[in-house]
C-alpha cells in the first residue's frame, strides 16, 4: 500500500466518529447513562450549537436533556464561530461538537463567563494526552498548536426553566491538508501528526469522548470553584506582548501591553508601555512578534473596558 501524507488527497471520506463508539467511551470515562444515550451523531446540520440550544429551550418540562449531553456533526452547513465570523470544513474532516454544560450551585450560575476559558483549556488538555501535541490557548480560547489555530470554541448561555445552561461548541481541525486549510495560520491534527496521524485519522470517536468529559467537568470546576489555574496553566497568551483589538478597523481603540495574568471573571489584564493595568473582557487578541510596532493610531492610555454582561466570550470555528 503506497505510503500516504498529510497532503495525499484522499478518497471519500468515512465517518470521523461513531455514534456507539463515542457512548461506550463516554461510560468508560463514568459518564452516566442517561448522557450517553443522549448523544447525537447527525450526518448533517447547520449547526450542532443551534440543534443543542433547540433542545435545551424548547423541551417540555421534566424532558430537558442532561448536562453533559452532546450533539455531534459529521458536516455543518452554516457553521460560525466568534463575533459572528463563518467558516466551513469538508464533511468528516473535523470533530463537529456542542456539549449542554449546567452550574451544580446558585454561585456557579454566576460564573457562567468562565465557561469559555474552561473549555478551551479542556480541549488543548485532551489533545495532549491523547494525541501528544503541545496544545495551548490564546485568550480567550482559540486552541494552538505552534501558534496556529487548531480548534476554536463558541459558548451560547440559554435560558431554561429554573435557571440557565450553556451551550459550548467545539470545532476541531482532524483531517485536513496543507492545502485545505483556509488560511496560513490555521493546522490540523493531520498536518502536525503526520505520518502519525492515522489512529486519529481513521477514527476520532475516543478524541471526541475526551472532549466532551473534558468540557463538562472543566466547566463544572470551573464555575463551582471560580479556579482559573488550570486554564493558565496552558495559556500561551500569558507572558506575551500582545495587542488587544477592542473594535474592529478603529486603530485608536487598541491597547497594546505585556499579558499578565487573568482577572476574577476571566478578563485578560494587560501592563501597558506607560505602566497602566488594562483588563479586556471582549475584542480580538493579537500575539506579537518582538519587532512588531502598534498599529497606526494607537492609545497607550485607553480605560479598562467593562465585562460583557453575557457569558458569551466566545471564540470561533478551527479556521
Amino acid at each position: 500500500m503506497p505510503e500516504t501524507t498529510p497532503d495525499t488527497p484522499r478518497g471519500p471520506a468515512a465517518p470521523l466518529v461513531s455514534a456507539d463508539a463515542v457512548r461506550g467511551a463516554l461510560a468508560d470515562r463514568g459518564l452516566g447513562p442517561d448522557v450517553c444515550r443522549a448523544l447525537e451523531v447527525l450526518d448533517e446540520t447547520h449547526s450542532t450549537n443551534a440543534v443543542a440550544i433547540e433542545a435545551v429551550s424548547g423541551a417540555p418540562g421534566g424532558a430537558r436533556p442532561p448536562s453533559g449531553a452532546a450533539v455531534l456533526a459529521r458536516h455543518q452547513t452554516r457553521a460560525r464561530g466568534r463575533l459572528e465570523r463563518s467558516w466551513s470544513a469538508e464533511p468528516d474532516s473535523s470533530i463537529l461538537l456542542s456539549v449542554i454544560v449546567r452550574p451544580e450551585t446558585p454561585a456557579g450560575a454566576e460564573r457562567l463567563g468562565l465557561v469559555p476559558l474552561a473549555a478551551g483549556a479542556a480541549v488543548a488538555r485532551s489533545l495532549r494526552e491523547r494525541v501528544g501535541l503541545h496544545a495551548m490557548t490564546k485568550w480567550p480560547n482559540d486552541v494552538l498548536i505552534g501558534g496556529r489555530k487548531v480548534a476554536g470554541v463558541l459558548c451560547q448561555a440559554v435560558t431554561e426553566p429554573g435557571g440557565l445552561a450553556v451551550v459550548v461548541g467545539v470545532g476541531l481541525n482532524v483531517r485536513q491538508t496543507h492545502e485545505q486549510l483556509p488560511v496560513a495560520t490555521a493546522t490540523s491534527l493531520a498536518v502536525e501528526l503526520g505520518a502519525a496521524a492515522h489512529a486519529v485519522l481513521d477514527d476520532a470517536s475516543e478524541l471526541a469522548a475526551d472532549l466532551v468529559a473534558g468540557i463538562l467537568a472543566a466547566a463544572q470546576a470551573a464555575m463551582s470553584a471560580g479556579d482559573l489555574g488550570p486554564v493558565e496553566a496552558v495559556m500561551d497568551t500569558l507572558g506575551r506582548r500582545v495587542r488587544a483589538e477592542l473594535v474592529a478597523d478603529d486603530p485608536s481603540r487598541d491597547v497594546t501591553g505585556t499579558a499578565v495574568g487573568l482577572d476574577p471573571s476571566g478578563g485578560l489584564m494587560l501592563r501597558t508601555d506607560s505602566g497602566e493595568l488594562v483588563t479586556v473582557h471582549a475584542g480580538d487578541v493579537w500575539h506579537m512578534r518582538p519587532e512588531e510596532a502598534p498599529r497606526t493610531g494607537h492609545n497607550d492610555h485607553p480605560q479598562a473596558q467593562p465585562a460583557s454582561d453575557a457569558p458569551r466570550t466566545d471564540s470561533g470555528g478551527a479556521a
